[in-house]
């Protein structure tokens, strides 16, 4: 079982520069707590979540840690150049010594997709295209530097993304609003195809507190202020071009913060830990990604700190 954080770089305070500090500081810190991995978002035109270069990123985290694996969650791969990409994926497994781990999507911001004058709707096919020429690059051709591929995970799970992936074996990485049933419908349609289950990544909200009732009310406060940075409503130009379109609709239903707040850890350590506990008994899943619920990087210290110390050691 890998306990890793899902890192999003969040700018708090509306002070990019500090939040960047910041944000490296947790990932140096739950390397010394005894996490596994943390893992970069990608998102773009978004002064909330500064993770508009997760290459960039990435090379720095992997750069500040000695053993801590980092990954991309995932890569908006109809935005890249394959040559480019693969590339960038080599050096950083070559320089951190086999610590990349990468997922790729096919990305759910239109406003990517108006930029670079691209049909929304052939995202997912183009997703696939390129990484079959990710997987040519590593498999068949001399991409230097010259290393094993990292892992590939697929970041998405409608029935397209999964088959692709179940044909060649891909972990999955489930989003933060998937259900317990999202997650065994999941593994249950990729066996179908592959014959086996498997391996999953689900991203989990998590608030440890004093009680249920300070727990909860600190998470939604955070995935409150979270659905508004994300879904445009701090009224950016950028967000004004979906503005009344279906995106815009789609966007809102992704970040539902009903959904965010339902399946949200929360409580005290002894429930957070019956909660996790469950969850992975039921599930049977082999990463958990934490995304602290709280408006303070002091306070997702603190609960990843309680995380470690008095339930990772029971999962």
């Amino acid at each position: 079982m890998k306990h890793g954080i899902f890192a999003l770089f969040e700018n708090l305070e509306n002070d990019e520069k500090k939040s960047f500090k910041e944000a490296f500081k947790t990932i140096k810190f739950i390397e010394k707590l005894g996490f596994n991995e943390a893992w970069i978002s990608e998102h773009h035109f978004n002064s909330f979540s500064l993770t508009s270069s997760p290459v960039a990123l990435a090379a720095y985290a992997l750069a500040k840690t000695k053993s801590l694996k980092i990954g991309v969650a995932g890569f908006i791969l109809p935005a890249y150049d394959t040559l480019r990409l693969a590339s960038d994926i080599a050096n950083l497994e070559a320089i951190s010594g086999g610590r990349l781990i990468t997922g790729f999507a096919k990305g759910s911001f239109p406003i990517i997709d108006k930029v670079q004058g691209r049909d929304p709707n052939l995202n997912r096919k183009i997703m696939l295209e390129k990484l079959d020429e990710l997987n040519l690059m590593f498999d068949e051709l001399n991409i230097t530097p010259k290393v094993s591929k990292p892992q590939f995970y697929m970041a998405s799970v409608h029935d397209e993304s999964l088959g692709f992936a179940a044909r060649r074996g891909y972990p999955i990485l489930a989003s933060i609003r998937s259900s317990i049933d999202d997650v065994l419908s999941i593994k249950e349609r990729y066996k179908k195809i592959a014959g086996f289950y498997p391996k999953m990544g689900l991203i989990r909200a998590i608030n440890i507190g004093q009680n249920q009732a300070k727990s909860s009310l600190e998470a939604n406060k955070a995935i409150s202020f979270f659905f508004k940075a994300m879904t445009g409503a701090q009224n950016e130009d950028t967000f004004e071009m979906v503005k009344g379109s279906e995106y815009e609709k789609l966007r809102n239903e992704f970040f539902d913060p009903k959904l965010l707040q339902k399946f949200a850890i929360t409580g005290d350590v002894k429930e957070c830990k019956k909660q996790v506990l469950e969850l992975v008994k039921v599930t049977k899943i082999d990463h958990i990604l934490l995304k602290p619920a709280a408006l303070s990087y002091k306070r997702h210290k603190e609960i990843l700190k309680d995380y470690a110390r008095k339930i990772m050691p029971y999962v």
